[in-house]
């Protein structure tokens, strides 16, 4: 006779550990455990065995996240505060905008000049007033139709009529005399 000892181990075919000489199962075996092994991955699994990284990891895309910005990525699942707004920057101009962090070529300066319509020297692409408007009307400040913005007299002056003279006390009545 020969004597046969036993050799324990994983005797499982479909285990990790598989031991073709293995006669007894001694409960060792271990098995696949499919997962993201990518350790750089977002859903990475350090419990995992095995895994096709392209079909199972999710890996963080950069970029700017804020959907207004300049360069927003709608890919991007992690920000980097890179995100650009684009704008007027120029303080001088109508639409300067102070949340620009980028010139884009949108602003619109101002004319100086004189953009009331109803000055003589009116300019109708004047966008920001340089206090050069000249009004005409009348200049006399006696007058009852004096206009104080009026730079040019335009002849129109209107005066308050004097009041009549006062009506004449009446006249005594006729002494009356006794019948003779």
């Amino acid at each position: 006779g020969s004597c046969a000892f036993p050799v324990t181990g994983c005797a499982n075919s479909t285990a990790l550990n598989f031991e073709s000489t293995a006669t007894e199962d001694d409960g060792s075996c271990a098995f696949p455990l499919v997962g993201c092994t990518a350790s750089f991955a977002l859903n990475f699994n350090s419990l995992a065995t095995t895994g096709d990284t392209a079909a199972l990891c999710e890996f963080a895309v950069l970029g700017c996240t804020e959907s207004g910005a300049f360069n927003y990525l709608s890919e991007a699942t992690v920000s980097t505060d890179t995100c650009r707004y684009g704008g007027c920057t120029n303080t001088l101009a109508l639409n300067f905008d102070p949340t620009a962090d980028f010139d884009d070529a949108t602003c619109i300066l101002s004319i100086l000049g004189c953009p009331d319509s109803s000055a003589l020297n009116f300019e109708s692409d004047a966008t920001r007033d340089d206090g050069s408007c000249r009004f005409s009307g009348c200049t006399d400040s006696t007058a009852r139709n004096f206009a104080s913005n009026a730079l040019v007299d335009d002849g129109n002056c209107a005066y308050y009529s004097p009041p009549p003279p006062p009506a004449p006390p009446p006249s005594p009545p006729p002494p009356s005399y006794p019948p003779a």
